[in-house]
């Protein structure tokens, strides 16, 4: 039994991972052949480091007749993952642009334990919700017979994405004695078409001095007016809408933030991103470098000043920025925001799309006829005064009734 003691060698405890220190550990123990749980109490407890003393002084006499058997079990209590942990690092694991997808496959298993099988559809659900949308698209598209076969396939797809720019930028160096003759084959499809489109009256340019004269002489006696005598009555240039009847209605593009509740208004025509004066705090308040902002119409915006949040959209990476305080209604959130990090507004599918990260923020498309500020700029301009006078030109809007014709001859 002493040589069997002696040639057991086990590395310290490992408080930040239990489970593999244990696994080790039983391993060693099947290849030097210890079998009784009181050898193997006493090497656990010999490679307990000083820094848990604290943690273990009730557990340093054996106890029962299976020792190691419960003081195993009390050290993983102690220092192990809670089911409740495992569930919440599984279901916020991080996405695949910050790992690799095996990685990601691997941290999700451990998490999991033996509680999930991952070759169920439920679990490659969760594990195809953390890639991106890209190679998401390709791995739906095919079959594989496990996960593990799925994840390392995932792997070489973002590999290749990675080295896409410099292998777009071997094609073009290949491809490019070829330009010219590419260019001279378009430039002859636009000349055959446009000669399929003109009209016979309207090859010649310079007209005679006697077919002008008998045009200006048209001009004044004949009651018809130019268009129907050139084209006949079958011509539609001369309708054209006139006015618009009904109310304006807004489609408005709107996300939830989730630190502070407020609903953003996403407006890729305002030049900075605000939110309300009344939202804030006048200790969270910075009133130095207060800009001018204006309205697209031309209306002055009150400026208090500006404030630091983070925000919370749903992606994988906090959103730290600074907005303009002012007095107006509606959160917004502007160019520069969307600049920053690299945001994409996809409003056919109603979301905002991370291009960094390949993920995305559910947002939502509302029609609204209350009056919001559509777009902002900063300082004053000569042109606004024009805007001003033209309204309808700054602010996208549909009708909710049709639009009335007039025909002028």
């Amino acid at each position: 039994m002493e040589t069997v003691a002696i040639s057991v060698k086990l590395p310290p405890f490992w408080p930040h991972s239990p489970r593999l220190w244990f696994a080790q550990a039983e391993a060693q123990f099947a290849l030097r052949h210890v079998s009784a749980s009181l050898t193997k109490y006493y090497h656990v407890i010999a490679s307990l480091p000083d820094s848990v003393a604290p943690d273990v002084d009730d557990l340093l006499e054996p106890a029962g007749d299976a020792p190691y058997e419960t003081l195993k079990r009390r050290l993983l209590e102690r220092y192990g993952e809670s089911d409740d942990d495992r569930f919440n690092a599984l279901m916020n694991s991080a996405r695949a642009g910050d790992i690799k997808p095996s990685q990601l496959l691997r941290e999700m298993r451990r998490n999991c334990g033996k509680d999930l099988d991952p070759n169920t559809g439920f679990f490659k659900k969760l594990f195809l919700q953390r890639l991106p949308l890209n190679i998401q698209m390709i791995l739906r598209a095919n079959t594989y017979s496990n996960i593990e076969e799925m994840a390392n396939k995932a792997d070489e797809l973002i590999a290749l994405s990675n080295n896409g720019s410099s292998s777009i930028c071997a094609v073009k160096k290949v491809n490019g004695d070829k330009a010219p003759t590419l260019e001279e084959r378009i430039e002859d499809l636009e000349e055959r078409f446009r000669s399929l489109i003109r009209r016979p009256d309207d090859a010649p340019r310079t007209p005679s001095p006697k077919r002008r004269s008998s045009s200006r002489a048209r001009r004044h006696t004949s009651p018809v007016c130019y268009f129907h005598r050139k084209f006949g009555k079958r011509t539609a240039r001369d309708l054209m809408a006139v006015g618009s009847s009904g109310k304006r209605v807004r489609c408005l593009f709107f996300v939830q933030e989730r630190s502070y509740g407020m609903r953003f208004l996403v407006d890729t025509g305002s030049e900075v991103s605000v939110v309300p004066y009344n939202a804030t705090r006048r200790s969270q308040l910075h009133t130095a470098d207060i800009p001018q902002l204006t309205a697209a119409n031309g209306t002055r915006i009150d400026v208090v000043g500006s404030r630091e949040l983070t925000v919370d959209l749903g992606f994988t990476r906090p959103m730290k920025w600074k907005f303009i305080v002012a007095r107006i209604a509606q959160p917004i959130l502007g160019a520069d925001f969307l600049r920053h990090f690299n945001l994409l507004v996809d409003l056919k599918h109603q979301r905002l799309v991370d291009m960094t990260s390949w993920t995305f923020s559910n947002g939502l498309v509302k029609t609204s006829n209350t009056k919001v500020v559509s777009c902002l700029r900063h300082g004053s301009d000569h042109n606004l005064k024009i805007l001003e006078k033209y309204p309808s030109l700054t602010s996208c809007f549909r009708t909710s009734k049709p639009a009335t014709h007039t025909n002028h001859h």
